[in-house]
């Protein structure tokens, strides 16, 4: 248990300045330590944007949006030491939205409570009050843009990028704070890029390095997505399209998934979400879910002008936005993973230039090879893929003749193999779109 014990956390009422384009999230432990995110969209430059600001900043779906927000963003507040006692101040939730919002606080945070030992159940109480809200449709906002793309500098949502523009669907790229690397797959792009600046309270930072505090993995993508979901209600995007792909839904241990809120279970609740108590016109969902990791990638490798701005790489992200540094570490589940994926389709001189190594001939990697195929430990906490993926990738390695000599293809040849019965119908099955997601009719074209 924490050295912090604080029994109520509070969730005060957050507050939007279109004129200075400025989102404040508060929270509060007890009465003791106080907390204030901020989210800033930058000062409208015209008239005419400060007037949309306002209409839109007005209406009681933002407000709702804005509420999401601040409670998916709380997730970072609340782990300090999970008090079971949650308020609102402001308005209530629905019966409905605190079902949706306490299966994102017990799912999204699932690795969290098993890294850190404790029982979810129980632990997340939202207060519900209204017995209903529905977004009205009579008064719409007039949601004309195009598709606003979240995008993190990784294969994935290049992918989407290039697909909505094949389409000629005029996709802008949307990022949370400045990165060298987005801003330079945006310039590959040749798409507009918008940035919002998150900023997390001080104090949340102060607290972390005492020690005296839990801390874990929080549900990101539904932090990112609410920052890009209020964007388009400010900006009149007609649809946020994330990139997650259909391996997101397979967990890593027995009922806890890293990558929960990038699953298709947390993609239908949200989509339901929005529709009813944000804005009925906007659609948030995920081009690529159809898709398997392997079709991802092999679209990505249709895209080499990509190869020397793009990364996966959690662990050099920051050292990758000085000038010439590694942009992969080569020691991680996402080097691995990715230097794989890569290898199935890319030349692979140009993958050991991504990467500035073989990766499949580094002996310290083989445990990792072993978690990604399934036969050794589990799934990598990581966004990776599934073990079925992960050996299709080698199959089709396998197949090309390529670094048939490397540690990683001995292994596989060796443990894996044999008990492959029919790898075609693997790799097949790896290679075919799933039925599986909730693409509207309108972008289902772009995936063709």
């Amino acid at each position: 248990m924490p050295v912090l014990q604080r029994s109520r956390f509070t969730f005060g009422k957050p507050t939007f300045d279109p004129q200075k384009g400025v989102a404040l999230l508060p929270y509060r432990l007890d009465d003791n330590e106080s907390f204030t995110e901020t989210i800033s969209f930058g000062a409208p430059t015209t008239l005419d944007q400060l007037t949309r600001w306002k209409d839109a900043a007005g209406k009681p779906g933002f407000q709702q949006a804005l509420r999401y927000l601040q409670i998916a963003a709380g997730t970072s507040y609340w782990k300090l030491c999970c008090p079971k006692e949650m308020v609102l101040e402001g308005a209530e939730l629905t019966q409905e939205q605190a079902a949706v919002l306490t299966e994102l606080y017990e799912q999204g945070m699932g690795e969290f409570f098993y890294k850190n030992k404790l029982n979810p159940a129980g632990l997340v109480n939202f207060p519900a009050g209204k017995s209903d809200f529905v977004v009205s449709s009579s008064s719409p906002l007039g949601m004309t843009v195009g598709p606003l793309v979240p995008i993190g500098g990784g294969k994935d949502s290049v992918v989407t990028t290039e697909l909505l523009k094949a389409a000629g669907m005029s996709p802008t790229l949307f990022r949370v704070n400045e990165h060298p690397l987005i801003a330079a797959c945006a310039i590959v792009a040749d798409c507009p890029l918008r940035t919002v600046e998150r900023r997390l309270d001080p104090l949340l930072f102060s607290l972390n390095a005492s020690g005296g505090v839990l801390n874990g993995h929080v549900p990101a993508t539904a932090i990112i997505t609410g920052i890009a979901i209020l964007t388009a209600l400010l900006e009149g995007h007609s649809a946020v399209v994330l990139s997650a792909e259909r391996s997101a839904d397979e967990g890593n241990v027995e009922g806890v998934n890293h990558q929960w809120s990038k699953s298709l279970r947390w993609e239908e609740l949200l989509h339901a979400y929005v529709k009813t108590f944000i804005h009925p016109e906007l659609k948030v969902f995920s081009l690529l879910r159809p898709w398997s990791e392997l079709m991802i990638a092999q679209e990505f490798c249709n895209h080499p002008e990509y190869f020397p701005v793009t990364t996966s790489c959690n662990g050099n992200w920051k050292i990758a936005a000085e000038a010439n540094q590694p942009k992969w570490c080569g020691k991680c589940p996402k080097c691995a993973f990715s230097f794989l994926m890569f290898s199935a389709f890319a030349d692979p001189i140009e993958v050991m230039d991504m990467f500035g190594a073989n990766l499949l001939d580094r002996e310290e990697l083989l445990p990792l090879y072993r978690e990604l195929l399934g036969v050794e430990g589990n799934k990598p906490f990581e966004c990776v893929g599934t073990p079925e993926e992960t050996k299709a990738a080698f199959l089709l390695i396998l197949r090309k003749g390529d670094f048939a000599n490397t540690a990683a293809m001995k292994m596989f040849a060796s443990e894996v193999l044999p008990k492959i019965t029919n790898a075609d119908a693997l790799t097949t099955t790896c290679m075919k779109a799933s039925g599986e997601h909730i693409v509207p009719n309108e972008f289902l074209p772009a995936l063709q």
